[in-house]
């Protein structure tokens, strides 16, 4: 392929790029038909986008209006990790779209390098190499606000831990049980602190307990160590007995999570092992190499 048919279809690529995201951007005219269709339909959610939202998020807002409910299918993150990690799912599609489209674009530009290098390359490999990039860049954002919510679940499975402990001690200095809960939260500005101490507010506006409060955080988060908490509290009332309950319970957490610390170490550990393993094997094979070669 010649280098003047190479440039030829990165342009295009990059134009037929350019008006994929003027489209997205630039809101049109509606439909007439459509829009009365819209008005005989259900109600659905009103998007949003807040002030100085981020490009992802006004991307992902956008497709989310035209895709409506097939947003879900798209998404391939749990409610409970996009929870976890306080982003909308607008934002995240916003990811895909955006990575999706740039990593089409390498395909053209990589087909530039090869023919101005004087590579030989097929008609059918831009089109090859676009799709397969954007198929992996459009699932890459997926598996990293996967392994991001694991991590933050891991750490708000610690902070919970610290916060148990700090309920029996305002406990032991004579807090009442929602006095206790509500000032352990206070006491760190750490992420997790801040988010139970959002849902005790909440929970304390809308005239609820406050462990019923901990409990709806527990589900939409998938944090067990929450429903823990709210558990002890709810069933002993809040009374003596929880003190005990508590530290014991925050012991019982803190063991578990030393011992899943020790199991990832030892993993950890291995994998080093195992690493420098074959290192030494290929500088052997290596080192091993030209006397084989001469004597065969």
């Amino acid at each position: 392929m010649s280098l003047l048919l190479g440039v030829i279809l990165a342009g295009a690529a990059v134009g037929a790029g350019a008006y994929l995201l003027v489209r997205v951007l630039v809101p049109g005219v509606p439909a007439l038909g459509k829009a009365l269709e819209r008005l005989d339909s259900e109600p659905v959610p009103v998007l949003v986008l807040p002030d100085g939202a981020p490009m992802s998020q006004r991307v992902g807002t956008r497709l989310a209006r035209g895709l409506g409910t097939r947003t879900h299918a798209l998404v391939l993150v749990s409610d409970t990790d996009l929870a976890i990690l306080d982003k909308p799912r607008s934002e995240l599609l916003g990811e895909k779209a955006i990575c999706a489209i740039i990593a089409f674009l390498m395909g053209p530009v990589i087909t530039v390098i090869l023919t101005a290098g004087g590579v030989p390359v097929s008609l059918l490999l831009p089109g090859i190499v676009s799709l397969a990039l954007a198929g992996l860049a459009w699932i890459y954002p997926d598996l990293a606000a996967r392994e991001q919510a694991a991590k933050s679940r891991y750490e708000f499975a610690a902070a919970a831990t610290a916060y148990l402990e700090l309920v029996a001690i305002a406990r032991v200095a004579g807090d009442a049980a929602n006095e206790a809960m509500v000032r352990a939260a206070k006491i760190s500005g750490n992420a997790t602190f801040r988010r139970i101490s959002q849902a005790l507010q909440q929970s304390t506006w809308a005239g609820t307990a406050p462990w019923d409060a901990v409990l709806e955080l527990r589900t939409s988060l998938d944090v067990p160590e929450l429903g823990d908490i709210a558990d002890i509290m709810r069933l002993t009332g809040g009374g003596g007995q929880v003190i005990d309950s508590l530290r014991q319970r925050a012991r019982a957490l803190r063991d578990s999570q030393l011992a899943a610390e020790q199991a990832r170490a030892v993993q950890r550990s291995e994998r080093l092992t195992a690493a420098a393993t074959l290192t030494g094997v290929v500088f052997i094979l290596m080192l091993l190499y030209p006397a084989a070669a001469n004597m065969l």
